[in-house]
């Protein structure tokens, strides 16, 4: 989060200008229309990566155009996941191509940074502090509902000098007992991301000014973008999110009864398929 009314740790990113020739973009570029994003995860047993729910990123959020918003829905299907899963958000500054805030001491970036860097923070790399999401709110915003959906919200506050340069991401942290886990506390999945910009403006710090643009998907299993996240958490300021890190790959693991349960349902249905093929059935 850049200098926010809301909250002090945010940074900003360019208004218009398009990232699609990156080696990541996978998606064209939206000029800042709301980007729509297909969730898909690594499930035992699935045939490919099913889609667990969909991710929408859009700017002007809450009718503000320095508001940036990314709205993640799950599937019915697999809203089972939150229970062993917290769907957390890593937000990551790649660049100030203007003037430096000076609020990070280089590029890639985790926004916001920790302690003693950013005294409002944590020491934990995801965008949301454990009070923020414990409390569930975040600029008068629900920020999660089990099983439901999980939101990003930003707004960043700027002067018009500055320009800052994000990528946004969703992602997965086992939340079960240690000796239940799929893998460490300090680990997460990186399951769909975007990229956004914000361009500052005259005013002052008490309103919101500013503009944020949506710009395009990133295709997270590209093992590039996961090292740009990890080169992010390594560059902290104060070396906070020392241990922390993005995974390469990883499938989600639920719990034994809730997979076979799964399974049986779709054996289930397979079967009431084919019986309704079957002549004479």
């Amino acid at each position: 989060m850049v200098t926010s009314t809301v909250k002090t740790r945010r940074y900003a990113a360019h208004a218009a200008r398009c990232l699609a020739v990156a080696f990541f973009i996978i998606a064209p570029c939206r000029d800042g229309r709301a980007l729509t994003i297909l969730v898909r995860a690594d499930l035992p047993g699935a045939s490919g990566r099913p889609t667990i729910g969909t991710l929408v990123a859009n700017n002007n959020f809450d009718g503000h155009p320095s508001g940036m918003n990314g709205h993640f829905t799950f599937a019915d299907r697999y809203a089972y996941l939150d229970k062993y899963y917290q769907f957390d958000w890593v937000n990551i500054v790649t660049d100030e191509p203007r003037e430096a805030s000076g609020l990070w001491p280089e590029y890639p970036a985790v926004d916001p940074q920790a302690p003693p860097q950013n005294n409002n923070e944590d020491d934990e790399p995801y965008y949301y502090n454990r009070g923020e999401w414990d409390r569930n709110t975040f600029a008068d915003e629900t920020i999660h509902e089990e099983g439901k959906f999980s939101q990003f919200i930003d707004f960043p506050n700027q002067p018009e000098t500055r320009t800052i340069e994000f990528m946004a991401f969703l992602v997965a942290r086992d939340i079960r007992d240690a000796d239940k886990r799929q893998f460490d506390d300090k680990r997460f999945c990186a399951l769909a991301g975007w990229d956004w910009t914000y361009d500052g403006a005259e005013g002052d710090f008490d309103t919101r000014r500013g503009t944020s643009t949506v710009g395009s998907s990133i295709e997270t299993r590209d093992p590039r973008v996961v090292d740009i996240i990890n080169a992010a958490i390594a560059n902290e300021a104060n070396d906070s999110f020392e241990g922390w890190a993005a995974l390469h790959t990883c499938t989600l693991v639920p719990e034994p009864g809730t997979l076979a349960l799964l399974v049986g349902a779709g054996f289930v249905a397979l079967l009431a398929v084919l019986r309704r093929e079957m002549p004479g059935s």
